[in-house]
Protein backbone atom coordinates (compact mmCIF):
# COMPACT_ATOMS: atom_id res chain seq x y z
CA UNK A 1 0.00 0.00 0.00
CA UNK A 2 0.87 3.49 -0.86
CA UNK A 3 -0.43 7.03 -0.43
CA UNK A 4 -0.46 8.76 -3.45
CA UNK A 5 -0.13 12.41 -2.06
CA UNK A 6 -1.30 15.32 -4.25
CA UNK A 7 2.40 17.63 -2.89
CA UNK A 8 4.96 14.78 -1.74
CA UNK A 9 4.03 11.89 -4.48
CA UNK A 10 4.60 8.55 -2.97
CA UNK A 11 4.58 8.19 0.71
CA UNK A 12 5.74 4.82 2.06
CA UNK A 13 3.18 3.20 4.76
CA UNK A 14 6.61 3.12 6.73
CA UNK A 15 5.91 7.03 7.20
CA UNK A 16 2.28 7.62 7.52
CA UNK A 17 1.10 4.05 9.42
CA UNK A 18 3.01 5.37 12.55
CA UNK A 19 0.77 8.74 12.14
CA UNK A 20 -2.22 7.10 12.00
CA UNK A 21 -1.61 4.63 15.19
CA UNK A 22 -0.54 8.03 17.72
CA UNK A 23 -4.08 10.07 15.76
CA UNK A 24 -6.34 7.41 16.56
CA UNK A 25 -6.70 6.30 12.85
CA UNK A 26 -5.55 3.50 12.35
CA UNK A 27 -8.62 1.00 12.73
CA UNK A 28 -9.96 3.35 9.92
CA UNK A 29 -7.19 2.87 7.25
CA UNK A 30 -7.20 -0.81 8.83
CA UNK A 31 -10.76 -1.44 8.05
CA UNK A 32 -10.34 0.64 4.57
CA UNK A 33 -7.57 -1.65 3.59
CA UNK A 34 -8.74 -4.92 4.06
CA UNK A 35 -12.59 -3.84 2.31
CA UNK A 36 -10.22 -1.79 -0.71
CA UNK A 37 -8.19 -5.56 -0.99
CA UNK A 38 -10.80 -7.86 -1.04
CA UNK A 39 -13.16 -5.98 -3.25
CA UNK A 40 -10.17 -5.77 -5.59
CA UNK A 41 -9.20 -9.56 -5.13
CA UNK A 42 -13.10 -10.24 -5.81
CA UNK A 43 -12.59 -8.17 -9.21
CA UNK A 44 -9.68 -10.08 -10.46
CA UNK A 45 -11.29 -13.49 -9.72
CA UNK A 46 -14.38 -12.39 -12.05
CA UNK A 47 -10.97 -11.06 -14.71
CA UNK A 48 -9.69 -14.77 -14.87
CA UNK A 49 -6.90 -13.96 -11.49
CA UNK A 50 -7.71 -15.89 -8.35
CA UNK A 51 -5.00 -14.43 -6.06
CA UNK A 52 -4.65 -14.31 -2.48
CA UNK A 53 -4.32 -11.00 -1.16
CA UNK A 54 -2.40 -10.32 2.22
CA UNK A 55 -3.00 -7.11 4.42
CA UNK A 56 -1.02 -6.02 7.21
CA UNK A 57 -2.55 -5.36 11.11
CA UNK A 58 -0.78 -3.45 13.75
CA UNK A 59 -0.24 -4.36 17.14
CA UNK A 60 -3.62 -1.53 18.43
CA UNK A 61 -5.49 -3.63 15.36
CA UNK A 62 -4.60 -6.87 16.95
CA UNK A 63 -5.82 -5.66 20.09
CA UNK A 64 -9.64 -5.63 18.77
CA UNK A 65 -11.26 -8.00 19.82
CA UNK A 66 -14.31 -8.25 17.42
CA UNK A 67 -11.36 -8.64 14.55
CA UNK A 68 -12.09 -11.69 13.66
CA UNK A 69 -15.40 -11.01 13.23
CA UNK A 70 -15.13 -7.82 11.06
CA UNK A 71 -12.72 -9.67 8.75
CA UNK A 72 -15.07 -12.56 7.86
CA UNK A 73 -18.24 -10.44 7.35
CA UNK A 74 -15.81 -8.42 4.67
CA UNK A 75 -14.86 -12.19 3.53
CA UNK A 76 -17.95 -12.67 3.15
CA UNK A 77 -19.38 -9.20 1.50
CA UNK A 78 -17.07 -9.93 -1.64
CA UNK A 79 -18.01 -13.38 -1.84
CA UNK A 80 -14.72 -14.92 -0.61
CA UNK A 81 -13.16 -17.79 0.80
CA UNK A 82 -11.08 -17.35 4.15
CA UNK A 83 -8.46 -18.84 2.30
CA UNK A 84 -8.68 -16.14 -0.22
CA UNK A 85 -6.86 -13.81 2.46
CA UNK A 86 -3.32 -13.67 4.30
CA UNK A 87 -2.76 -11.56 7.59
CA UNK A 88 0.80 -10.16 7.72
CA UNK A 89 2.08 -8.95 10.90
CA UNK A 90 5.47 -8.24 12.05
CA UNK A 91 7.89 -10.14 13.83
CA UNK A 92 7.95 -7.26 16.60
CA UNK A 93 4.33 -6.96 16.62
CA UNK A 94 3.76 -10.61 16.71
CA UNK A 95 6.05 -10.88 19.76
CA UNK A 96 4.98 -6.98 21.35
CA UNK A 97 2.67 -9.22 23.78
CA UNK A 98 2.81 -12.92 23.05
CA UNK A 99 -0.09 -14.06 24.54
CA UNK A 100 -2.88 -12.19 23.12
CA UNK A 101 -0.88 -12.39 20.46
CA UNK A 102 -0.90 -16.04 20.02
CA UNK A 103 -5.07 -15.40 21.08
CA UNK A 104 -5.49 -13.84 17.86
CA UNK A 105 -3.37 -15.37 15.54
CA UNK A 106 -4.48 -19.22 16.47
CA UNK A 107 -8.17 -17.39 15.59
CA UNK A 108 -7.33 -16.65 12.38
CA UNK A 109 -5.78 -19.89 11.22
CA UNK A 110 -8.36 -21.54 12.65
CA UNK A 111 -10.95 -19.74 10.62
CA UNK A 112 -8.71 -21.21 7.50
CA UNK A 113 -7.09 -17.73 7.28
CA UNK A 114 -3.37 -17.58 5.96
CA UNK A 115 -1.31 -16.17 8.43
CA UNK A 116 2.39 -14.41 7.29
CA UNK A 117 5.33 -12.96 9.47
CA UNK A 118 6.24 -9.99 8.01
CA UNK A 119 9.98 -8.10 7.99
CA UNK A 120 11.15 -11.26 9.46
CA UNK A 121 14.99 -11.49 10.93
CA UNK A 122 14.64 -7.54 12.03
CA UNK A 123 12.55 -8.10 15.16
CA UNK A 124 13.15 -10.39 18.64
CA UNK A 125 11.16 -13.23 18.55
CA UNK A 126 12.39 -16.55 20.31
CA UNK A 127 12.08 -19.65 18.78
CA UNK A 128 9.75 -21.01 21.24
CA UNK A 129 7.77 -18.54 20.71
CA UNK A 130 7.36 -18.70 16.74
CA UNK A 131 6.79 -22.09 17.03
CA UNK A 132 3.27 -21.72 18.88
CA UNK A 133 2.40 -18.86 15.97
CA UNK A 134 1.30 -22.18 13.24
CA UNK A 135 2.81 -19.27 10.91
CA UNK A 136 2.38 -20.38 6.91
CA UNK A 137 4.77 -18.13 5.73
CA UNK A 138 7.99 -16.17 7.12
CA UNK A 139 9.08 -12.87 4.67
CA UNK A 140 12.60 -12.66 4.81
CA UNK A 141 13.22 -9.03 5.43
CA UNK A 142 14.46 -7.18 2.44
CA UNK A 143 17.68 -6.05 4.80
CA UNK A 144 19.12 -9.52 4.23
CA UNK A 145 18.59 -9.86 0.54
CA UNK A 146 20.73 -6.84 -0.26
CA UNK A 147 23.76 -7.42 -1.51
CA UNK A 148 23.19 -11.37 -1.91
CA UNK A 149 25.06 -13.62 -2.70
CA UNK A 150 28.02 -11.64 -2.62
CA UNK A 151 27.48 -10.34 1.00
CA UNK A 152 28.90 -13.36 2.92
CA UNK A 153 27.03 -12.22 6.29
CA UNK A 154 23.63 -11.74 4.59
CA UNK A 155 23.98 -14.92 2.72
CA UNK A 156 24.41 -16.92 6.21
CA UNK A 157 21.48 -15.36 7.64
CA UNK A 158 19.22 -15.63 5.36
CA UNK A 159 20.29 -19.43 3.88
CA UNK A 160 19.57 -20.18 8.28
CA UNK A 161 16.41 -18.40 7.93
CA UNK A 162 15.49 -20.51 5.02
CA UNK A 163 16.28 -23.51 6.86
CA UNK A 164 14.84 -22.69 10.42
CA UNK A 165 11.29 -21.59 8.53
CA UNK A 166 11.75 -25.39 6.65
CA UNK A 167 12.16 -26.88 9.48
CA UNK A 168 8.94 -25.06 11.12
CA UNK A 169 7.06 -26.19 8.20
CA UNK A 170 6.62 -22.85 6.78
CA UNK A 171 7.35 -21.04 3.54
CA UNK A 172 9.83 -18.34 3.14
CA UNK A 173 9.02 -15.53 0.92
CA UNK A 174 12.43 -13.04 0.28
CA UNK A 175 11.52 -9.08 0.35
CA UNK A 176 13.24 -6.42 -2.30
CA UNK A 177 14.56 -8.96 -4.77
CA UNK A 178 15.92 -6.95 -7.31
CA UNK A 179 17.94 -8.98 -9.96
CA UNK A 180 18.25 -12.08 -11.02
CA UNK A 181 21.36 -13.22 -9.31
CA UNK A 182 19.44 -12.57 -5.92
CA UNK A 183 16.60 -14.56 -6.91
CA UNK A 184 18.53 -17.70 -8.16
CA UNK A 185 20.34 -17.74 -5.34
CA UNK A 186 17.53 -17.40 -2.73
CA UNK A 187 15.79 -20.38 -5.37
CA UNK A 188 18.82 -22.17 -4.65
CA UNK A 189 18.66 -22.36 -1.10
CA UNK A 190 15.46 -23.34 -1.32
CA UNK A 191 13.18 -20.04 -0.58
CA UNK A 192 9.32 -20.34 -2.01
CA UNK A 193 8.85 -17.26 -3.12
CA UNK A 194 10.24 -13.69 -4.06
CA UNK A 195 8.46 -10.02 -4.20
CA UNK A 196 10.28 -6.85 -5.81
CA UNK A 197 11.32 -4.75 -8.72
CA UNK A 198 12.53 -7.90 -10.60
CA UNK A 199 9.28 -8.70 -10.74
CA UNK A 200 7.04 -5.66 -11.16
CA UNK A 201 6.90 -2.36 -9.51
CA UNK A 202 4.12 -1.44 -7.50
CA UNK A 203 1.24 -1.30 -9.39
CA UNK A 204 -2.52 0.47 -9.04
CA UNK A 205 -5.22 -2.53 -8.39
CA UNK A 206 -6.65 -1.96 -11.75
CA UNK A 207 -3.58 -2.93 -13.61
CA UNK A 208 -3.45 -6.33 -11.83
CA UNK A 209 -4.75 -8.49 -14.26
CA UNK A 210 -3.11 -7.20 -17.38
CA UNK A 211 0.32 -8.10 -15.54
CA UNK A 212 -1.03 -11.71 -14.94
CA UNK A 213 -2.42 -12.43 -18.21
CA UNK A 214 0.62 -11.29 -20.36
CA UNK A 215 2.12 -14.28 -18.25
CA UNK A 216 5.33 -12.10 -16.97
CA UNK A 217 6.80 -14.60 -14.98
CA UNK A 218 7.36 -17.04 -18.16
CA UNK A 219 11.04 -15.38 -18.36
CA UNK A 220 12.00 -15.95 -15.27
Amino acid sequence: MRWQHPVWGWVSPAEFIPVAEDCGLIDSLGNWALETALGDASLWRDQGVDLRVAVNLSAIQLRDPHLLVRIRRCLDRHGLAASALEIEVTESTAMRDVIDALTHLHDFTDAGIHLAIDDFGTGYSSLASLKNIRVGLLKLDASFVSGLPEDAENAAIAAAIIRMADALGARTLAEGVETREQFDWLRAQGCHLAQGWLFARALPAVEIPALFHRNFLTSL
